[in-house]
């Protein structure tokens, strides 16, 4: 990774004196962790779509109904359209360069925050509706020979669950997130700020 030196001197080339400050290394730093967290979601939903899809066509499930194995599909089509949402943003974060001019590099970041505003007004809603619906079709042939009790525990547990990360778990990874793009933001406009003042 180019140091912070580096970038500072990139930055200076601009014609505009870059404030004294640690704030590549807090940019630079948080854009790291983002990008990490959206490696590390979209390899395990890829492998998780992929485990499923080995299921469905290599082991002997002995389903009847072609509905359980949509289902199943189903579910690696959500997995693995997920995974490539994260990749793209993955790339659309690591296109973000340091060494951009102040005002482009803050715009770049602008327009990172708005997608992902964007994204997740539509995509949480889609993407627990989508999933819970493959899920529903599935368990009802793999729950059919159970007893209803064991069914009914399943079933509360497993909504329990799934209110509990759609509501509060979601919530906060998204505030997390949001937290972070905007002290980016804020620090950089603190910054073209000064040096348009200057």
């Amino acid at each position: 990774m180019t140091d912070f030196k580096s970038l500072q001197d990139i930055w200076e080339h601009t014609n505009e004196k870059v404030p004294e400050g640690n704030f590549l290394r807090k940019t630079s730093g948080i854009k790291s962790k983002l990008i990490r967290e959206l490696t590390v979601g979209a390899v395990m939903l890829f492998l998780t779509g992929i485990f499923i899809l080995w299921m469905a066509l290599f082991v002997h499930l002995n389903f009847v109904h072609w509905y359980t194995y949509t289902a199943m599909i189903l579910i690696v089509i959500v997995c693995l359209g997920q995974a490539l949402l994260l990749v793209k943003n993955r790339q659309r974060l690591t296109s973000i360069s340091e060494t951009d001019p102040p005002i482009i590099h803050l715009k770049r970041w602008k327009d990172y925050y708005q997608l992902r505003s964007i994204q997740n007004r539509w995509n949480g809603p889609l993407y627990f509706i989508a999933l819970n619906v493959a899920f529903a079709i599935y368990f009802i042939e793999s729950f059919a020979a159970l007893p209803r009790t064991y069914v009914v525990v399943f079933v509360v547990l497993y909504m329990a669950w799934m209110l509990f990360a759609y509501f509060i778990l979601g919530p906060k990874v998204l505030t997390k997130e949001k937290r972070r793009l905007t002290d980016i933001i804020n620090e950089l406009e603190s910054i073209s700020q000064e040096l348009t003042e200057r």
